[in-house]
């Protein structure tokens, strides 16, 4: 089903620059080595469910616990109430090499898995996503768009630890988002801490892309979805209003810059 909700379109834009541009900020140049790496799979758009793989590594110099938590956030940034994403997760499972591991539920949004050491192992769950806000994820057949708070776990301890996020998206859809690419790794994208992660929202559809640059720093507008607008008008007024705010602050704090707009 297609959305029709302009003035959310409006407000979007303005709230999820903020969010897409600040993890440009902070990424350093140099590929990251991440112990933790996750998979967004969308097989099934129409049943709006992601299925979401984590695969962690323990170092060789760390001791090896026996018990892990991974813990559903229930907030996302900017954003100042207890949101409760743990209650769209489904199938949550564990294994070693397909030997599945125990696990419990131990409070609401945090899962114990007894991982026996393991220096390896891996969390599968679905989620399901069929709200559009700023704050929110949906997954229909139209396209994917999601707040990574909402649909990833982090190991309890970990929320400094790089991480990387791997996209399994329908044919002919493409993917827009804040973080840095990971190099070498085709539809990988790398981000230094769970901080960087959570504030960077995805888009993954067949969307227009609108670019223009401002002091050599490349712009992007991605827009999914159709509506009554003049492109062109559209990118000579966001790039207008991005060159009076670097004239304010004197400086282009970033090393590029994502808008999402969805109409």
């Amino acid at each position: 089903m297609r959305r029709s909700n302009y003035l959310f379109s409006a407000i979007q834009l303005a709230l999820i620059v903020l969010c897409t541009g600040a993890a440009s900020t902070a990424q350093s140049l140099g590929p990251l080595a991440s112990d933790i790496s996750f998979t967004v799979a969308m097989p099934r758009p129409n049943t709006h469910l992601f299925e979401i793989e984590m695969r962690a590594k323990i170092p060789a110099n760390l001791q090896v616990p026996n018990e892990s938590d991974l813990v559903m956030p229930v907030w996302t940034p900017g954003s100042y109430l207890i949101r409760e994403f743990e209650r769209h997760v489904q199938d949550f499972a564990a294994d070693v090499d397909g030997h599945a591991l125990e696990w419990t539920k131990i409070d609401k949004n945090t899962w114990r898995v007894k991982t026996n050491g393991a220096r390896q192992w891996r969390a599968t769950y679905r989620v399901y996503a069929n709200e559009l806000t700023v704050r929110t994820s949906e997954l229909n057949s139209d396209h994917a768009f999601w707040n990574n708070a909402t649909l990833l776990m982090y190991p309890a301890g970990y929320l400094n630890a790089p991480a990387t996020l791997r996209v399994v998206s329908p044919s002919g859809w493409k993917i827009a988002t804040g973080l840095p690419q990971d190099h070498g790794q085709p539809n990988t994208f790398r981000a230094e801490n769970f901080d960087i992660l959570y504030d960077s929202p995805f888009e993954v559809s067949n969307f227009k892309e609108l670019d223009f640059q401002v002091r050599g720093v490349a712009h992007r507008i991605i827009i999914d979805g159709e509506g009554d607008y003049d492109p062109e008008r559209l990118r000579a007024n966001v790039q207008k209003i991005v060159e009076a705010e670097t004239a304010m602050f004197g400086d282009v704090p970033y090393h590029d810059y994502t808008f999402i707009l969805h109409l």
